[in-house]
């Protein structure tokens, strides 16, 4: 399952499906092949399907075994969670928010950030 990844990095699927597929693979394999590139693509498809793409990165979160992982896919994971904070849908705003308090909880405090400049900009 975790193989998918090379599927839905490669940007050839229908992307609703190709979400689904992703989020079913996660949640029985606890990670992706390429995850990097996974989550590259996520951020690319969160101001279409934000509250999918917070809930298949926090997934990807709890699956990463290896203390490095996060701070790896950390550029492309801000730009997911700070469209998500921006994109106006009440879930994936409050999911993502989550998400970000979890991950300083776990030590990586530099997405803490986010939040404070969510509150700079407003409300969109």
């Amino acid at each position: 399952m975790a193989s998918f990844g090379w599927w839905f990095s490669s940007g050839k699927l229908d992307d609703q499906w190709a979400m689904e597929q992703l989020e079913a693979s996660l949640r029985i394999a606890g990670k992706s092949e390429i995850d990097r590139n996974v989550v590259e693509r996520l951020a690319a498809l969160t101001p279409s399907y934000p509250v999918a793409a917070v809930r298949c990165f926090r997934l990807m979160v709890q699956g990463a075994q290896e203390d490095w992982r996060v701070p790896y896919w950390s550029e492309p994971a801000k730009s997911l969670l700070s469209t998500a904070l921006r994109s106006g849908n009440e879930e994936a705003t409050r999911d993502a928010r989550v998400l970000i308090n979890q991950l300083a909880a776990r030590g990586y405090l530099d997405f803490k950030q986010l939040l404070d400049e969510s509150f700079e900009g407003g409300e969109d």
